[in-house]
């Protein structure tokens, strides 16, 4: 996965140099098919036990995406222009940034204690 997420980005970089950056398109289709192919024949069948679909939506984490979303939204938008957009010393950068990371904070705090189903679940709780 590391590997992918260094390499991937010079690979496409060239590929786009060298052909075009719509020719990328013809290069991910097949390889998406390829993949799919992998994965059909050498993944294990998983059995999911059945349920009704209210008892499946109260096993999902609305207060972790919700918080998750918002924080990771909040904290990104200062981050990305600060320097370009707005001086680091703006009153609404410091906002963002505490609200942000207060909110993930939170996600984290969510997650950990009061989840039914988390999205990141901890190696120390034993559910």
């Amino acid at each position: 996965m590391g590997l992918g997420n260094t390499i991937g980005p010079f690979v496409a970089a060239a590929f786009t140099r060298n052909v075009t950056w719509r020719a990328t398109f013809y290069l991910i289709s097949p390889l998406a098919v390829c993949v799919g192919g992998i994965l059909f024949f050498l993944l294990p069948a998983q059995t999911i036990p059945p349920e009704p679909l209210s008892t499946k939506l109260r096993k999902i984490d609305y207060a972790g995406i919700v918080l998750s979303a918002t924080g990771t939204i909040i904290l990104l938008i200062p981050v990305s222009g600060i320097g370009t957009q707005f001086h680091a010393t703006n009153p609404a950068v410091i906002v963002m940034l505490v609200l942000g990371s207060s909110l993930l904070a939170l996600f984290v705090l969510n997650e950990w204690k009061f989840a039914a189903l988390p999205m990141f679940p901890c190696m120390w709780d034993p559910r």
